[in-house]
């Protein structure tokens, strides 16, 4: 379509993105869309309550001792579950539960969605003393908009920008948008106001800081406020996402703006986020899997293992390509690593990430046996798809025979997805050892029936 002057129209996307966004209701959704909700709501809180005792949440909350006397209105997701401001549990969650990078992903956009969004939902909801349906109905909104936004830069952008931070501030910013009702112009000035805060640089792999989980904590923060000054008229760029200055020229090379309005074939996003099973980076799930089958057949012949190549797609190599992660913390983005400790020990866990294991000279000998190569075939996959994040891992031994493991959909993807054992499983593995059996049977329970819960609060008392 062009203009009298020639030039070419284009859709005001962030207009019509967010008048898209604040039309939404509950009666949008059905009930595999609200199954979809609570299933990702009930694998936060789990890896969240996990991820509580880590350093990084210890750090933020003194901060917040010191820096905020906000009125204790929400709870931190811990072993005590203690209340505290908004603005400090919203960052507090979002810290905690994408610590031990056991979160969710949506693989088609490179992002971890819950992290962004389900903080924000669990401390405004609390305060305005939401119900289970305005929770669900936000938590839609927050996934809907981030994997759209990572969709329409990634994979460009991914080389430089940590996507879960880049398009986090817009999550947020769509839940609590949508938990303060705003009106459509004011939706506009809120992804507007959301979107110049956005950010998030990969800087942090080099020496294995605590940035990654400082983005989520951002993330969440700039999207509360972003809402807030929205509703009280203040105003956001208009044009945030397709402006010549906008977010996504300055952080995707190449990027597709039609992403963003397209129809989806599965409903809503939070319809193709995948659950994690390992805590590591998810371009290594498919690897992870082909090793573990592989240690089982070839446990007794470790030993005369010459050389392991590992068939992937270019996106995994460039980002995971680290023979000699320098830390516990580097090697969860160590493709040798997360190929040789699963084929070593039988297991990849929270415990499998420490200096110990990383220092076993024997497992360090096995990493010098893997080699990475981009496989065009699977490397084709993955352009087409988006989220077929394959890997083939070819073992050689000593005597010249050879043993491989192709895997294209690890375990936890939403093409081959939990059962609601496994996932109550995964719960109870993460916080048995923080919370009683009847605190962790109630909290299920009340994850299970928050499509009727009148207000979300409900949701912490035992």
């Amino acid at each position: 379509m062009s203009r009298s002057d020639g030039r070419a129209f284009m859709p005001q996307y962030t207009k019509e993105f967010s008048q898209f966004i604040a039309k939404m209701d509950f009666s949008c959704l059905n009930s595999t869309d609200i199954a979809a909700v609570c299933s990702c709501l009930k694998d936060f809180v789990a890896v969240t309550i996990a991820g509580s005792s880590g350093r990084e949440a210890e750090i933020w909350q003194q901060y917040y001792s010191v820096m905020d006397n906000t009125l204790p209105s929400a709870n931190i997701l811990s072993a005590r579950f203690q209340r505290a401001g908004v603005l400090e549990a919203a960052a507090v969650n979002a810290v905690s539960g994408h610590s031990l990078d056991l979160d969710d992903v949506h693989t088609k956009s490179i992002t971890h969605l819950a992290a962004v969004t389900i903080p924000t939902a669990l401390a405004l909801g609390q305060k305005l003393n939401s119900s289970g349906a305005e929770i669900i109905l936000a938590i839609v909104a927050g996934y809907e908009v981030g994997a759209r936004i990572g969709e329409a830069i990634n994979p460009s952008s991914y080389k430089h920008w940590h996507t879960t931070s880049v398009v986090g501030t817009f999550s947020s910013a769509a839940v609590a948008g949508k938990l303060l009702n705003l009106d459509e112009e004011s939706f506009v000035n809120c992804m507007g106001s959301a979107g110049t805060q956005s950010a998030g640089v990969w800087a942090f792999l080099e020496n294995g800081s605590m940035s990654k989980t400082l983005h989520v904590a951002h993330a969440n923060l700039c999207g509360i406020q972003s809402a807030y000054l929205a509703s009280l008229g203040f105003t956001g760029a208009s044009t945030i996402l397709e402006g010549e200055r906008g977010i996504i020229s300055a952080v995707a090379p190449e990027y597709n703006l039609d992403r963003l309005l397209a129809p989806s074939p599965m409903r809503w996003k939070v319809n193709e986020n995948s659950i994690k099973l390992y805590p590591c980076c998810r371009h290594l799930h498919s690897a992870i899997d082909a090793a573990l089958i592989l240690h089982r057949e070839e446990k007794n012949r470790i030993e005369k293992i010459v050389e392991i190549t590992d068939y992937t797609y270019s996106t995994a190599i460039a980002l995971t390509d680290n023979p000699r992660p320098a830390n516990a913390y580097a090697a969860k983005f160590s493709l040798q690593y997360c190929i040789a400790a699963p084929l070593l020990y039988g297991k990849l866990n929270k415990e499998s990430f420490s200096e110990e294991y990383l220092n076993n000279p024997t497992l360090q000998s096995l990493m010098k046996k893997i080699t990475p190569l981009c496989d065009e075939s699977i490397d084709a996959q993955y352009c087409e798809t988006k989220d077929k994040w394959a890997h083939r891992i070819v073992i050689r031994f000593s005597d010249g025979n050879t043993s491989e493991q192709y895997v294209d959909y690890p375990s936890g993807d939403f093409h081959h997805a939990l059962s609601d054992s496994q996932l109550n499983e995964k719960f109870v593995s993460l916080t048995e050892k923080m919370l009683s059996t009847d605190m962790i049977s109630k909290l299920i329970a009340n994850i299970d029936v928050l499509p009727e819960m009148n207000n979300v609060n409900d949701l912490f008392r035992f």
